[in-house]
């Protein structure tokens, strides 16, 4: 769940800069402006606030950004893309309007193979979110994806990227909700784009964005139709089971930053007391660490190293032997495994994540097997959080290639 770079060298960082700027220098050359006035130029029905040009990433970009992600040589990569922030309407957990934003890259080739959304992981700093750009879940997301042909979506979520909110942090509806407006102005950029030829859309995520995919997955199957295909879905890491499995898994490894987030974003959503969970030490402390604009180094920094320290011994009381209160009964509200999925959904997982438990993984693909959901479950092997996501990634993307 809690965003880790794919490189964390000062290395990486310089050559990040450096690509950065010398793909800002690239698009402002660069004779093809065809696909920069086309989006700018779409009409999205005022659900659209504003589009900003980030800049073109050549083929030869995409590449060295793979190769700094230590992604395996095995991902495909034919084309270079351009990338633009999007501030587009949707509705926050109140059922009020709005404006959030998301990354959208276009690939620079002449067939588009479909749309993918991609499902961002755990970030608590909104200037970290995928349309900043981030060099990881922004950039290196869109190498994978747009830079082998697909329109990729990412979007900020409630509360980051331009967004001000509180985060909605494991809030599966307000998320869900999210994502689903922004695919559909993808939709709108697809049929631009294909002339109404191709209708495809793939979705992918990572940690926290693992649980949202499913989540999007359930909600485009059951209740929302948007006129799409759905082709496939990929969660890789994902948390399921808030409830029985994922906030359990928190507390054994001592994942205070976890329990700090979903305890802040509950209690602004649900409209309870944080000192019903929180420590009266920590209760003024949490909201501003939890803000989004604090980084993930500061806010480890500012937390106790044990759960105990944190949260108050009558709720670790209430979870630990399964006792009902309205945090516990938040957790199973929010879980995205119990239905039957039509299309296939691919559950990934590395077998030494000590940030999700892979019995997340296991546990949804039995219950969604044992009632004849379209499932398959892949261990991508001894791989920790962030090893599962940079070994799943080509497999994701050859399935997707091979799904048309």
């Amino acid at each position: 769940m809690l965003r880790k770079t794919f490189n964390n060298s000062y290395l990486a960082q310089i050559i990040f800069l450096t690509i950065l700027l010398c793909s800002l220098i690239t698009s402002c050359n660069k004779d093809n402006n065809i696909k920069v006035d086309k989006i700018l130029n779409i009409d999205f029905g005022g659900q659209v606030n504003k589009i900003e040009t980030l800049g073109y990433y050549s083929l030869s970009d995409a590449v060295t950004f793979l190769q700094l992600a230590n992604i395996p040589n095995k991902t495909e990569t034919t084309n270079g893309f351009y990338l633009y922030r999007i501030t587009y309407k949707t509705k926050n957990y109140n059922n009020n309007d709005l404006w959030v934003s998301g990354l959208i890259a276009i690939p620079d080739c002449k067939e588009i193979k479909g749309l993918v959304s991609y499902q961002h992981g755990t970030i608590a700093d909104r200037n970290y979110a995928p349309s900043k750009p981030s060099p990881d879940e922004g950039i290196g997301i869109a190498s994978v994806f747009a830079g082998n042909g697909y329109i990729l979506l990412a979007p900020d979520y409630i509360g980051l990227g331009i967004s001000t909110e509180v985060p909605t942090y494991l809030h599966n509806s307000s998320t869900v909700n999210a994502a689903i407006d922004f695919i559909e102005i993808g939709a709108v950029v697809l049929n631009n784009f294909t002339s109404g030829k191709n209708s495809n859309l793939y979705l992918a995520g990572y940690s926290q964005g693992g649980s949202a995919t499913a989540g999007i997955h359930r909600e485009l199957e059951i209740n929302y139709p948007t006129g799409l295909i759905l082709k496939g879905s990929a969660c890789v890491a994902g948390a399921f089971n808030l409830k029985d499995i994922s906030l359990h898994y928190a507390i054994d490894n001592k994942s205070t930053f976890y329990l700090g987030y979903v305890a802040n974003s509950y209690a602004k959503i649900y409209n309870q007391s944080l000192s019903t969970i929180i420590k009266n030490e920590y209760v003024d402390i949490i909201p501003t660490l939890f803000d989004g604009s604090k980084t993930a180094d500061y806010i480890l920094n500012a937390l106790p190293t044990e759960p105990d320290e944190l949260y108050t011994q009558s709720m670790l009381d209430d979870i630990n032997n399964g006792n009902i209160n309205w945090f516990t009964t938040a957790l199973g509200q929010n879980e995205t495994y119990m239905w039957k999925p039509n299309t296939k959904i691919r559950l990934f997982y590395g077998s030494k994540d000590k940030d999700v438990s892979p019995q997340d993984a296991i546990s949804a693909y039995n219950y969604m097997i044992n009632i004849g959901g379209n499932v398959e479950i892949i261990n991508t092997g001894d791989f920790d959080h962030v090893g599962s996501l940079l070994n799943s990634l080509p497999e994701i993307q050859k399935w997707f290639n091979n799904t048309k």
